[in-house]
């Protein structure tokens, strides 16, 4: 039985690993407008949940932050 569900795990972890991996989009230069709440921040890397379910990694070093 702990064989069965070590597999299940670790078959859970690679498809969250696959998904977030094919999930990943650029905005390249662009302007984009994230609804939602953050959900954890570590080192360069801040991941938000999304107010329409999911959730988005976000490469903090190549955010341009502006004071308004």
């Amino acid at each position: 039985m702990e064989n069965g569900k070590s597999a299940a795990v670790g078959a859970l972890f690679l498809l969250s690993v696959l998904l977030a991996a094919v999930g990943q989009v650029s905005a390249q230069g662009q302007e984009a407008r994230l609804d939602g709440r953050i959900q954890w921040i570590a080192g360069q890397l801040m991941v938000v949940q999304l107010d329409s379910g999911g959730s988005v990694s976000v490469d903090l070093k190549g955010v341009h932050f502006a004071v308004r």
